[in-house]
């Protein structure tokens, strides 16, 4: 089962500081969004990480298709393209 946050040693691995305070400051110059736990500590969420690091594929599809009305425009003779 996984956890919505990283582990306090998922985040040591990250950011490959021991102390939160170093640990912020990583991820702060790094661009990492992060929460902070009662006790000081950054709070990372594992799907911003994953997703960051190239393990999850984006949802979003790119797709590379002719705008065929202004194609069939430029057939035709038309001046205007959208």
């Amino acid at each position: 089962m996984t956890t919505t946050f990283l582990t306090t040693e998922e985040v040591k691995e990250l950011t490959d500081y021991c102390r939160p305070k170093d640990q912020r400051q990583w991820l702060i110059d790094n661009s990492w969004p992060f929460e902070l736990s009662s006790k000081g500590a950054p709070k990372v969420l594992r799907q911003y990480m994953e997703k960051r690091l190239g393990a999850i594929a984006s949802n979003k599809k790119t797709l590379n298709q002719p705008n065929r009305s202004a194609l069939q425009g430029l057939i035709n003779g038309s001046q205007t393209a959208n």
